[in-house]
């Protein structure tokens, strides 16, 4: 399995992700935001909603700073974190680092394996993995379709890509918000403001509908540094995500 040890080796990304995904995401979520019983319940969820059973090999994409990570090794599962994220999944090992006398586990697998790759674009073989976890909001960035050329990722080609990946009768767990339920938050209040002694975020929201994709831009601050950041994602339907995945296993056979 083609793990990347050393995550500086991967390339440098330059879209949106890498000035969103900056250092003041990190810093303001990592330390501030998420607290740590959430991140317990989520990764409880992962286990229970996808029926897992103890030793499952799961791929957590995209894994951020690896906090559920930790949570399931802890829970008996066999995780693997995959991000795009350099700074991240140094973050990811230091927080997954476990001694091995503590842990129990031979020196090599201290850390909690993490490779630095773009999710459509996975650097495992087919049928690697019992079950595959997208948390967090982290899907519907890219388009549905190739556009001119047919070189840029797509959610569509995303979707088959965790489906190759996935053995047969593998589990995926895609976390998106209901895009009916967030258009009606947008709707009611389009600005929002999160902030601290020495942080703000402030967010503006647009629902465009013929596409049905969200905009956002974001403001972060942290003391005197600030940044002006943003996407651009698709509203998704549960229904919608869970249909599409079933059509990508069937188009690739597995």
């Amino acid at each position: 399995m083609p793990l990347s040890r050393d995550p500086s080796a991967a390339d440098n990304p330059t879209a949106w992700h890498s000035t969103y995904f900056g250092p003041h995401y990190l810093a303001l979520y990592a330390t501030r935001l998420l607290k740590p019983m959430e991140t317990g319940w989520e990764a409880e969820f992962v286990g229970t909603s996808l029926r897992l059973k103890v030793g499952a090999l799961i791929l957590d994409c995209p894994c951020g700073f690896g906090r559920h990570l930790r949570r399931l090794r802890r829970a008996g599962y066999r995780p693997i974190g995959v991000d795009l994220q350099v700074p991240y999944l140094r973050c990811a090992q230091q927080l997954t680092y476990e001694p091995p006398v503590a842990s129990g586990v031979e020196p090599a697998r201290s850390f909690v394996p993490v490779a630095a790759a773009d999710m459509a674009r996975l650097p495992f073989p087919p049928e690697t993995f019992d079950a595959l976890a997208n948390l967090f909001t982290s899907f519907g960035y890219f388009p549905d379709d190739p556009g001119p050329g047919g070189d840029w990722p797509t959610n569509r080609g995303v979707l088959a890509e965790f489906a190759r990946v996935l053995k047969r009768g593998g589990r995926l767990l895609i976390d998106v918000p209901n895009r009916d339920d967030l258009v009606e938050v947008i709707r009611r209040n389009p600005r929002t403001r999160m902030a601290g002694d020495d942080w703000e975020i402030r967010e503006e929201w647009r629902y465009d509908t013929p596409t049905r994709r969200m905009d956002n831009k974001t403001h972060f601050r942290m003391q005197d540094d600030e940044s002006d950041v943003g996407y651009n994602m698709l509203g998704a339907v549960w229904r919608r995500n869970t249909y599409a995945s079933r059509k990508a296993k069937k188009r690739k056979n597995l």
